[in-house]
This record gives C-alpha cells, structure tokens and sequence, in this order.
C-alpha cells in the first residue's frame, strides 16, 4: 500500500512535466473511477453472500463468525471510505468538464490519479484476499 501512495507522490515532487487537467484525462479518469466503483459494488456483494452464509452454516464456531464479521466490518469501512472519493473525484470532474475555458487544474488531476489508483488498488488487494481467504477454508482439518 506504501507503494501505490509512494508513486504517484514521487511523481509530483520529481516530475518536471506536470500534471494536467484535459478533456481527454477528464473521459478516462472518470470512466476508469465509475468501472472501479461498480466492481467494487459486486465485490462487496459478494463477500457479503460469503459471510452470511458461513454465519448461517450449522457447525460454525463463534470464533469463526466474529472474525469473519471483525474482517468484513474493516472491509466495509475501507470500501465506504474509498467509494466516498471516488464520487468526489467524479463530481469534480464532471464540474471541472462542464465549465467553460476550464484550466489545468493540476490538483483534480492529481487527486482524481490517486483515488483511481487507491480503488484499483483496493479492488486487487480484496480479490486476493478473498482468494486467500477462500484456500484457508479448504483445510482438510475441518
């Protein structure tokens, strides 16, 4: 996670060509944060069926279930978090694509990179999870 934050800092601090605001920036950009947003929504909807049905498995230990929940609680909070930049950055785009002789506005472009790069970034880290997750429950111990 350190990394996908160090990049696009790195970027703003070394870099001699900045950043900008275009129309074209501003069409992908936002079609790249409403893909992530609605991947994400499925994601979180399937690992929502996931836990509601090892809850709902009989023979399932308490330990078991509040981990799981302890899990899909922190899940939660980071998806509403990240999903609460995303539609920022897509209102201020939109914003900044519907005003007329609009500028560079390096600042949108940065912090829209960031937020696309944070989802993208989320949205991997929580399907290999989800894998991982998944491998431990095939433990032949069961």
């Amino acid at each position: 996670m350190w990394f996908a934050a160090g990049v696009p800092l790195t970027f703003y601090v070394w870099d001699d060509d900045s950043l900008r605001m275009t129309d074209d920036y501003a069409a992908i950009i936002g079609g790249l944060t409403v893909g992530a947003f609605v991947v994400s929504f499925f994601e979180v909807h399937f690992v929502t069926q996931g836990v509601q049905l090892s809850v709902d498995r009989k023979g399932a230990s308490l330990r078991w279930r509040v981990s799981e929940m302890r899990f899909f609680n922190c899940l939660l909070a980071v998806y509403l978090c990240v999903w609460l930049a995303q539609l920022t950055s897509l209102s201020l785009v939109a914003l900044w694509a519907s005003i007329e002789n609009h500028g560079p506005a390096t600042w949108l472009a940065w912090y829209s990179w960031i937020t696309a790069g944070y989802s993208l970034t989320l949205l991997f880290v929580s399907g290999v999870s989800r894998i991982v997750f998944f491998l431990v429950r095939l433990d032949p111990r069961e």
